[in-house]
């Protein structure tokens, strides 16, 4: 029987086979826009990001316990969606999200 790190880490790599290293690049460098970084963490970034077949739409805020600081912008001509933070059941952790819509396929990221 698979653990749960396993599957999780099965479904990431899967998730991050469906971006392209052209759409990874562009999700890194918003990332690092919206945070002020340092160039030098683009890779980092672009890297980190996973994709989801998810609608950006399903990114509205609306299915978390709660959702602070969402903003819709666009970057390179693509739609992107940006909570400062986000927590998807009361007791659990608040995280930072990064959702851009590439058509197809939405690359992700968490912090």
């Amino acid at each position: 029987m698979e653990s749960k790190q396993t599957t999780h880490e099965a479904a990431s790599e899967k998730g991050s086979e469906m971006l392209t290293d052209e759409q990874r690049l562009t999700m890194g460098t918003w990332i690092a826009d919206v945070r002020e970084e340092d160039k030098d963490e683009i890779e980092y970034f672009a890297g980190a990001a996973d994709a989801t077949r998810d609608t950006l739409a399903s990114y509205d805020g609306s299915a978390w316990a709660e959702a602070d600081g969402q903003t819709d912008s666009e970057f390179n001509g693509r739609a992107c969606r940006h909570f400062e933070s986000v927590q998807a059941a009361k007791g659990q952790q608040r995280v930072e999200l990064f959702v851009m819509d590439f058509g197809d396929v939405r690359a992700i990221y968490q912090a």
